[in-house]
């Protein structure tokens, strides 16, 4: 089995394209480079140069392949979380098709303040919910593959409506898989409740 390794600048903490605490983007470049990666996932849209000049010139500078990035939103409410998850889409659709990439992640918003913790949405969705959920997921996915030759990789992530094994289970079952596939981050499993060895068997 050929096993690929790169990484991304959620390894250096950056979760927004904005943050002036976080590391700079030259900065994480120039570190990803220095610790041996040939691959990287560009993060969040606009934490890199959004001109493709700039950010083809800076990636071939050291070396740097593409493997693709990601977009995430509130799933289960299109009504209102369409627009960003558009403007995240259309950004980055164009940009990862120019370089290359293969793979565009989709991760649920969190149900819980991502700075205090607290509650702001159900931790389980209930069935119109979860059907909303599935039915943007399938649009995001349709837009990808047929827009910008990209994959669509769900990511089950830690306080979303999708982290637990049954829900994982139950996003694969109600989505084709030759539209929606997984990416399956272990410490995010374990830490549901899961056995990611196990589950990657079955």
């Amino acid at each position: 089995m050929r096993l690929t390794i790169g990484s991304a600048p959620d390894s250096w903490g950056v979760w927004f394209a904005e943050d002036p605490r976080q590391t700079p983007w030259q900065r994480f470049l120039d570190e990803i480079e220095e610790a041996g990666y040939a691959w990287t996932e560009l993060g969040p849209w606009g934490y890199l140069p959004t001109d493709l000049a700039t950010l083809e010139d800076e990636l071939a500078r050291r070396r740097l392949g593409v493997s693709g990035s990601f977009v995430m939103g509130d799933l289960a409410r299109p009504d209102r979380s369409w627009p960003e998850l558009e403007r995240q889409l259309r950004g980055w659709g164009p940009t990862l098709k120019a370089l290359g990439a293969g793979f565009l992640v989709l991760i649920d918003d969190s149900y819980t303040d991502l700075f205090t913790g607290e509650l702001r949405a159900p931790a389980v969705l209930d069935v119109a919910g979860f059907r909303r959920l599935i039915d943007t997921t399938r649009r995001i996915a349709e837009i990808a593959r047929h827009d910008y030759d990209l994959a669509l990789v769900f990511h089950p992530h830690a306080e979303t409506h999708v982290e637990t094994e049954a829900q994982i289970e139950a996003l694969l079952a109600a989505t084709e898989p030759e539209l929606v596939a997984l990416c399956l981050d272990t410490g995010h499993h374990a830490y549901c409740g899961g056995d990611p060895v196990a589950f990657m068997r079955r």
